[in-house]
């Protein structure tokens, strides 16, 4: 198969006029059952959204759907709201969902200059948003729920905007994104937490927001059984993640997942998670967790910089590690996530991942350009990796073509015409933590599902600016229509309307049918076709500038073999 996109182009604009005339002959749906104008009623509080007649799209912002985790609910499971007390003066109140409610406690690491700032963080965070189409085509309508990025350490529901998607759905989906505990308050872990504490609460909180899903998506119209779970980077990794929770579930929370670019991230041991915790009780002046739970957020805020720090300088995490994430707990995570997939300890459903082709160029270090500095990178990378484990990492990338990598990529181009030269040793790690967190984390997945007996589909990206996210910018937008136009600084990278609504085509059908090939609405409109994974000559869909092509998994290699040795420790 092989299409290029210029000939699609009329197809596409005859696409739009159908559907546009298609609609005024829809016999529409009634309003939701919870749903009177904009206001929403959950039963245990109303909520007053917003409309969009221009995008067709309603929303309503900051539903809270756990009880504010402050005080003795620290470093505890959350807690289903489920009454009035502390959210609403009375039955009769309503609450205002108008924008977006505040961040969770962002914990930025040492290696970028970005500091967010405190302004709009708040720990009254448990919060999610619902989209919904104004005019909807069933009184019963599917749900996507996205579960947003950021290294398990930034980001929040309004990270990756969901009005295009509900738009593309004309009419025929929901759309939730959710936030989670970050940091230290989401993540930490060690002895001190296992004893008096719930280890990977953010966890915890995302699968309190799907059960909460299952229990209230009905009063805006949406059809509990028919969730699919979305995230891109961490949020993909969380998708995953919420795949081998518990080892795997018989009745999940949802029925498919679509983990884009899944940021695996290195699982540490009980000692380093130890250290990891020291640091933050020594910064926040206190020796136990109960003295942790009594602090204010600023003093958290300040203690968490300063653990972090401390911990880069020593290093004890690398560039692109965001220090906090995940652990094996033994109970919630069992295991790491490749020896999960391998051993089929995870919850069957479809799925639907990809990767971008240059997913490590944004977590290296330019100033990587020597072989002392390469190997040193990856032994913090992986702390409890051996010096033989770290030979064969080096050894499986001494042969990568390093020219042709550098010279497929505009972005290292433009570097590369800053900085005068971009070294091979960097395009090398690059690959290295591009594989390892991120590449054939994706070949786990689908090979995985696909061994279940279920239906598995795998893209590669190389448009748009072939880094990791880049696939993002074609699909959610506040924008209606976003065609994956991005800029960085004043460097522009152009998008294509046309794969751009290929791309939001492929999720939309697959979260109503669970097949990205069979079309929501009648006629394939010259998209071509996404085939099922396979690890033969034609089992992965590859999405190019001019493009799109069927190719065997380029991540079926001895690279993912070596760095896999280290990724299960």
């Amino acid at each position: 198969m092989n299409t290029n996109f210029l000939p699609y182009l009329k197809t596409f604009i005859m696409r739009q006029y159908i559907l546009t005339n298609l609609f005024l002959f829809l016999k529409l749906a009634e309003s939701a059952p919870g749903v009177s104008g904009n206001v929403v009623n959950l039963g245990y509080a109303s909520y007053h959204g917003t409309q969009n007649k221009t995008s067709g799209v309603a929303a309503w912002y900051g539903i809270r759907y756990a009880k504010e985790p402050v005080g003795e609910l620290r470093w505890r499971a959350p807690v289903l709201v489920d009454t009035y007390v502390n959210i609403t003066a009375g039955p009769q109140a309503t609450i205002d969902a108008t924008s977006p409610g505040p961040s969770c406690l962002q914990s930025t690491p040492s290696w970028t200059s970005n500091t967010a700032s405190e302004e709009g963080q708040s720990e009254d965070c448990l919060l999610l948003d619902v989209l919904t189409p104004i005019r909807r085509v069933y009184s019963k309508l599917p749900v996507l729920v996205q579960i947003h990025g950021g290294g398990y350490a930034t980001g929040n529901s309004a990270s990756l905007p969901g009005d295009s998607i509900v738009h593309h759905g004309d009419g025929g989906l929901i759309f939730v994104s959710l936030q989670y505990r970050l940091g230290p308050l989401g993540f930490l872990g060690g002895e001190a937490v296992k004893a008096d504490g719930s280890s990977n609460a953010g966890l915890l909180d995302q699968r309190l927001a799907l059960k909460w899903v299952k229990k209230y998506i009905h009063r805006f119209g949406g059809d509990p059984d028919k969730v699919t779970i979305i995230g891109g980077s961490a949020g993909g990794g969380s998708v995953t993640l919420q795949m081998t929770m518990y080892g795997g579930v018989r009745d999940p929370p949802f029925r498919a997942a679509i983990p884009e670019y899944p940021w695996w991230t290195t699982m540490q041991n009980n000692s380093w998670l130890n250290r990891q915790y020291d640091r933050l009780i020594d910064n926040a002046n206190c020796s136990s967790l109960d003295c942790l739970r009594g602090l204010s957020l600023s003093s958290i805020r300040k203690a968490t910089t300063a653990a972090a720090q401390q911990a880069y300088t020593a290093g004890e995490y690398p560039f692109g590690n965001f220090y906090w994430g995940p652990y094996v707990d033994g109970t919630i995570i069992r295991d790491s996530l490749i020896n999960d997939f391998r051993n089929g300890h995870f919850t069957r459903v479809p799925v639907m991942v990809d990767h971008s082709l240059y997913e490590g160029a944004l977590f290296s270090n330019f100033l990587t350009n020597t072989s002392a500095t390469l190997r040193q990178e990856i032994q913090n990378l992986w702390p409890a990796a051996s010096s033989s484990k770290v030979d064969n990492i080096l050894h499986a990338y001494s042969s990568i073509n390093t020219t042709a990598l550098r010279d497929g990529s505009i972005f290292l181009n433009v570097v590369q015409d800053a900085l005068s030269t971009v070294s091979d040793t960097f395009v090398k790690r690059q690959a290295i933590l591009g594989d390892s967190y991120v590449n054939c984390g994706t070949m786990h997945i689908a090979t995985a599902v696909r061994t279940a007996g279920l239906a598995a589909y795998k893209m590669i990206f190389n448009a748009g600016y072939q880094l990791h996210g880049a696939v993002s910018n074609y699909v959610f937008s506040k924008d209606i229509n976003p065609s994956g136009e991005v800029y960085f600084g004043s460097l522009r990278f152009p998008g294509n309307d046309t794969l751009a609504s290929f791309l939001r085509d492929y999720i939309v059908n697959f979260v109503i049918l669970r097949d990205p090939n069979e079309a929501h609405k009648k006629g394939n409109f010259g998209r071509p076709t996404w085939p099922i994974y396979s690890l033969g000559d034609n089992g992965v869909l590859m999405v190019g500038f001019e493009e799109i092509t069927s190719i065997k998994d380029s991540d079926l290699s001895l690279r993912c073999k070596a760095v896999d040795e280290v990724s299960d420790l």
